[in-house]
């Protein structure tokens, strides 16, 4: 993050590295109107972010911060310390990325421990994304790593030489980056961490063979969730970042340090609700319009100041007004490059040697913030705005792997927000070939509020329950209706209106596959009459985009029609054999026109099959069952399954080809009318 000096030569590059203005000029309404208050209030957060990496690294700098923590911190009211420990740690994974002056494992456990004992949470931050470089100083992972750095586009001179950035679509760099956040939250103890994401001017780069046909909101939001998934997901700790890459400066009158003029903007609409957004500012200003943008978004808010004690005050006092259920509290950042010298100016020392003026600054700044705070420690609290529902027309933002050379549109979506399925897209499957079956139920599909769908499969009384949904249904959904009770005959059940049904497009889902034996998962299409003639073409095809049996990144594509009786015909992919899929989101697509079927794994074809063509409607399931209740009871090796696992989904995308002689946007949809009521009509969007 820059930090905006007077005169900009009074700038530092260790300095920058970190991240923290945003000051932004958003509309004076955001969200929607109607309050819904979250959790009651927690305690205020009361942090100071204290450099420990560049020319403040090393152990030097972690005794009098201990001192300063115990006389001066704790007793101001202090309870977290972000420490800014970068490259300056001594990283067993990769100590080839190890500063020279660097922070040892047992000095991070010391730190933590006694800043513990002392009422003061340790939160570690790793620079993740942009701020790679200082001027002509490339720092260590993309000095050791050239292959992962993001070519910039700009020519020699621009401001990409100051702050480079590494890839975030390269296939190794979250592996070594992951590494380093797993070793720092372990050394310090912690429950959260920080990955700054400051000043990213480097992304979506033309130059980049993975990244150029990305936005830059797609590339920026894709690292956030990487982080966020690795992060909350698998490390189960909490998320922070800095604020100033999610703030459009067309829209918000700020500089290219505070606000992002390089599209990164739109990826506020992308990224999880529960990251926290440290928002820095550092300028006084009569309003911080931006304090109440990101609570109205839906995430906590931290606002951060520096070394400006009148800015601090103002800071702190509009946040005061604006604070919802979502405000935490305030962060005082320091940007001291000596070891150790905000601690001693806050200690009351005064060597010039060890002290620096900005330290001392920056001292009377932090004091003067809690101070502030402690004269309102429960401030009043405004109900926090519902964040509004992403719309379809902010999908579009999301990367698809869509197929190229053609024009595509939206039409229809689920991207799973919320906590509550929504039940008019979405039925459940509770019958096989008319009968009950024993283990499908609703109460293994839920929501996790972070954007995904989870299908559990769990364990009770001895059985394993799961869950199918669908989005219309076929004559075996429904018990018989009394005639035909014996025998198995078309139809035996009313057929119920669908809730979506479409004819051709692309239909694709971004998912998680299960990691426990014992049962699988599809994500498929079926028609409602499917063997009532043996006409295919009429009657619909059974079309299997993908399934997962196995947990060792195998899947498959396949087709059946004629029904499910002695006329059953399939044709199948054979197995599809990509061992990255055991782990991690990945998309598999169908394209589905009058010729042909087309299927895709993470955007490249893996199957391609010309027929029997359905052409009618389908509608679309994602299905997960346990093996063996077909021939009787649960598999054996359910019993070995850790329990319970999930098939976790992140969205289901439907779209149709726009041709140019289309009149109007959505003329070559082919959909009920029920369910075309339900789609938002989007612009055509040109595809490479």
């Amino acid at each position: 993050m820059c930090l905006k000096f007077t005169q900009r030569q009074q700038r530092f590059w260790p300095v920058l590295a970190a991240g923290c203005l945003l000051a932004a000029a958003v509309p004076k309404t955001y969200g929607q109107a109607g309050a819904e208050r979250s959790a009651s209030r927690p305690e205020t957060w009361r942090g100071v972010h204290v450099m420990a990496w560049g020319l403040a690294g090393g152990p030097e700098g972690l005794a009098p911060l201990k001192e300063a923590a115990a006389k001066v911190l704790a007793p101001l009211g202090v309870n977290v310390i972000v420490l800014e420990v970068g490259y300056n740690y001594a990283y067993k994974s990769h100590p080839e990325l190890s500063q020279t002056k660097f922070i040892t494992r047992a000095d991070a456990q010391d730190l933590a421990r006694f800043c513990r004992a002392h009422g003061i949470r340790v939160i570690p931050q790793l620079n993740c994304l942009g701020h790679q470089s200082w001027r002509n100083t490339l720092y260590p992972l993309l000095t050791q790593y050239r292959e992962l750095e993001e070519p910039p586009d700009d020519a020699p001179g621009k401001r990409w030489t100051e702050l480079r950035s590494w890839c975030p679509l390269h296939p190794q760099v979250n592996r070594i980056v992951f590494a380093l956040m797993d070793e720092l939250i372990d050394a310090f103890e912690a429950d959260a961490c920080h990955v700054g994401m400051d000043e990213v001017l480097v992304i979506a780069s033309r130059k980049c063979e993975r990244c150029r046909d990305k936005t830059p909101a797609e590339a920026f939001a894709k690292a956030v969730n990487d982080y966020h998934r690795h992060l909350v997901g698998e490390k189960k700790v909490t998320m922070l970042m800095w604020g100033d890459r999610l703030i459009d400066a067309d829209l918000i009158k700020y500089d290219g340090w505070s606000a992002s003029k390089n599209g990164t903007a739109p990826a506020i609409d992308l990224i999880p609700k529960d990251i926290i957004i440290c928002d820095w500012h550092y300028e006084k200003r009569a309003d911080y319009p931006s304090i109440r943008y990101f609570q109205d978004k839906g995430f906590r808010v931290w606002p951060a100041s520096w070394n400006n004690v009148d800015a601090t005050r103002a800071l702190i006092a509009c946040a005061r007004r604006n604070a919802t259920d979502r405000m935490l509290g305030h962060l005082s950042t320091t940007w001291v490059l000596e070891p150790g010298g905000f601690a001693r100016a806050l200690l009351g020392q005064r060597d010039p040697a060890l002290v620096s003026e900005r330290a001392m600054q920056s001292a009377a700044a932090c004091r003067a913030a809690m101070e502030e705070l402690a004269k309102h420690s429960t401030p009043p609290a405004q109900p926090a705005k519902q964040p509004p529902v992403p719309s379809a027309r902010n999908t579009q933002l999301v990367p698809s792997h869509l197929p190229p050379g053609k024009k595509w549109k939206l039409v229809w979506s689920d991207e799973l927000n919320g906590t509550e399925l929504d039940r008019t897209r979405w039925d459940f499957r509770l019958h096989m070939m008319h009968r009950r079956h024993k283990t499908w139920t609703e109460d293994a599909a839920l929501l996790d509020g972070r954007g995904n769908l989870l299908l559990k499969v769990y364990e009770k009384d001895g059985d394993y329950y799961s869950s199918q949904l669908q989005t219309g249904s076929n004559y075996m959904d429904r018990p018989p209706d009394g005639r035909f009770t014996q025998q198995f005959a078309w139809p035996i059940a009313k057929i119920a209106p669908a809730k979506f049904m479409h004819k051709y497009g692309y239909y694709e889902i971004r998912c998680k596959l299960p990691k426990q034996p014992g049962w699988w998962a599809a994500f498929w299409l079926q028609s409602p009459t499917i063997g009532s003639t043996l006409d295919p073409g009429r009657s619909g095809v059974e079309i299997d985009i993908m399934e997962n049996f196995t947990r060792d990144g195998v899947v498959s594509h396949n087709i059946h029609w004629n029904g499910y009786g002695k006329d059953l015909r399939s044709k199948g992919s054979g197995p599809v054999r990509r061992p990255e899929l055991a782990d991690g989101y990945h998309t598999f697509g169908l394209e589905w026109n009058a010729k042909e079927y087309v299927f895709y794994t993470d955007g490249e074809v893996t199957w391609r099959v010309d027929g029997p063509i359905s052409h009618r409607e389908e509608f679309i399931l994602i299905s997960t069952e346990c093996n063996g209740y077909r021939q009787g009871g649960p598999a054996p090796e359910l019993k070995k399954a850790r329990l319970p696992d999930s098939f976790i989904v992140d969205y289901v995308r439907v779209f149709d080809e726009v041709n140019d002689t289309d009149a109007t946007p959505g003329a070559a949809c082919h959909r009920t009318s029920a369910a075309g009521a339900r789609i938002e009509r989007l612009a055509t969007k040109d595809q490479p």
